[in-house]
């Protein structure tokens, strides 16, 4: 039987309102806005390096219905 390589990712919410969440400095978001951007680029940079046979998205993707582009979170 072959062995399957995958990748599990689960809630990433993906363009949520960081600033209704944290209140602090505009400094402390704009970093955890780029560790969500690279947290999710190692993860498609990971499941290409290594093969993954597949890679499950489980749970809320996004954040709502509303269209997410890239400078939305990172």
């Amino acid at each position: 039987m072959k062995e399957l390589k995958f990748i599990h990712a689960a809630d990433l919410h993906i363009g949520s309102p960081i600033s209704a969440q944290i209140h602090g400095s505009d400094y402390i978001k704009d970093i955890i806005r780029e560790c969500i951007h690279q947290s999710i680029t190692r993860m498609v940079r990971d499941a290409i390096d290594r093969k993954v046979d597949f890679v499950i998205l489980a749970g809320d993707l996004f954040d709502d219905e509303t269209e997410v582009s890239r400078d939305s979170f990172g």
